[in-house]
């Protein structure tokens, strides 16, 4: 695995700024593979990540474990928590690593004197005081891991393609989510 300095740079690079958040989420990915014994990001093919954020942490994540959210590897739960939970899917062992909401007043104890102490104090502070660590069990079904589709159906409503049991089942019929409950969008033209 690269170190720290090199991982945060390619995150910059991907991402396309350098912030705090870059720096969180590529030392939560380099403490997720490490607490898997995944050093090896190309050899991670067993790998799936939870990530509870969509900001910059979640581009960093992306960066240093190689999941992405077109391969399946990388899965988005919108929690809006500076979370994220690694996942192999082989060993079926998983951790979620957070960052304490009281890291922020433990930056001073690192740096005093910079414009940027965030960035700074979040490169070098120890694991154990940057992030948190929980041992958990994630319930996954087949029809959520990386591959083709394991089935399709058509929504009865709209008869749009339906893949992998993200259908909603009514009545002996079945709907894709937004024919059955409110979607994030209206249609204003066909």
């Amino acid at each position: 695995m690269k170190n720290v300095n090199e991982l945060i740079e390619a995150a910059a690079s991907y991402h396309g700024h350098l912030c705090a958040g870059q720096i969180l989420g590529v030392r939560m990915g380099m403490a997720g593979l490490k607490w898997l014994s995944m050093e090896d990001l190309h050899k991670n093919k067993s790998l799936i990540v939870y990530v509870e954020t969509d900001r910059c942490a979640a581009d960093a994540i992306q960066t240093v474990t190689g999941c992405k959210l077109g391969k399946r590897t990388l899965k988005h739960i919108d929690y809006g928590k500076m979370a994220a939970t690694f996942l192999d899917i082989n060993k079926k062992k998983a951790v979620r690593i957070l960052v304490p909401a009281s890291v922020r007043e433990l930056v001073k104890k690192y740096v005093n004197n910079s414009d940027n102490p965030y960035l700074e104090a979040y490169k070098i502070m120890p694991d154990n005081e940057l992030l948190a660590f929980e041992e958990v069990v994630v319930d996954f079904r087949l029809e959520d891991l990386p591959g083709k589709p394991l089935r399709r159906i058509i929504c009865d409503k709209c008869g749009e393609e339906v893949n992998d049991g993200r259908e909603v089942a009514v009545d002996l019929k079945v709907y894709c989510k937004p024919c059955y409950s409110k979607p994030y969008y209206q249609v204003i033209r066909r």
